[in-house]
C-alpha cells in the first residue's frame, strides 16, 4: 500500500487554491507536453489557475520551453526534484492532480494524491486507473477534456470535496494484497 503517513491525515481544507499539480518524471511516458497543452486550454477558461510541475527528467528543458510559449508568465512553477515531505505538501495544497501519461504501468503518485484527499485526473493508459472508480479519466491526447476536468474540479468545491473524500477512502483501501487477490481471480476466471 501507500505510506503510513497518508493514513492519519487531518481533514483537508477544500478551499480553492487554483493549484493544478503535475508530479512525476518529466519524460515522454508521463505526458508532460499534454499537461502543458491542457493547462493552456484550462487557463483560457479560468484565469486564476497556477500550474505546478514537480519532478525532473530528460524532457525538463523542452517542457519549460513549451510552458514559456503556451502559458502566461507567472501561471506556472517548475519545482524540480522534491523530497517526500515537499511532495506531501504539494499534494495537500493542490486542487487537482493531473497525470496524462502515455504509458504508465502503475502510477503510485495517483494513489498518493488520492490518499492526500486531492482529486485526480488520469489518462486511460495509467495502470492503477483500471482499479479506481473515483477519478476522472481521459485519453492522454484529449487535452480539451482534461482542461474541462481541471476547470470543473477547481471551480466547484462540492465536486472537489466529494472526489477528494471518496478518492481518499478508495485509495486507502488499495493494498498489494487486494491487488494480488483480484489478479488471482482473473487467472481463475480464465
Amino acid at each position: 500500500g501507500v505510506g503510513k503517513r497518508f493514513l492519519s491525515l487531518p481533514e483537508k481544507d477544500y478551499k480553492s487554491t487554483g493549484n493544478v499539480l503535475y508530479f512525476g518524471r518529466i519524460t515522454t511516458q508521463k505526458g508532460p507536453f499534454f499537461f502543458v497543452e491542457a493547462a493552456s486550454k484550462a487557463i483560457e477558461m479560468q484565469k486564476n489557475l497556477k500550474f505546478v510541475i514537480a519532478g525532473t527528467g530528460d524532457l525538463l528543458d523542452e517542457t519549460k520551453g513549451l510552458a514559456k510559449r503556451m502559458l502566461p508568465e507567472g501561471s506556472y512553477d517548475f519545482k524540480g526534484f522534491v523530497d517526500y515531505n515537499e511532495a506531501f505538501n504539494l499534494y495537500r495544497n493542490s486542487d487537482v492532480f493531473v497525470l496524462p501519461a502515455v504509458s504508465e504501468p502503475f502510477g503510485i503518485t495517483v494513489l498518493e494524491s488520492m490518499c492526500s484527499g486531492t482529486p485526480v485526473i488520469i489518462s486511460k493508459t495509467t495502470g492503477v486507473g483500471e482499479s479506481l472508480r473515483n477519478v476522472f479519466r481521459a485519453d492522454f491526447w484529449d487535452t480539451d477534456l482534461i482542461a474541462e476536468y481541471i476547470v470543473g474540479t477547481v471551480k466547484y468545491k462540492a465536486l472537489r470535496k466529494t472526489m477528494g473524500i471518496q478518492g481518499m477512502n478508495e485509495a486507502r483501501g488499495f493494498t498489494w494484497e487486494r491487488a494480488a487477490m483480484e489478479t488471482l481471480e482473473v487467472y481463475k476466471g480464465l
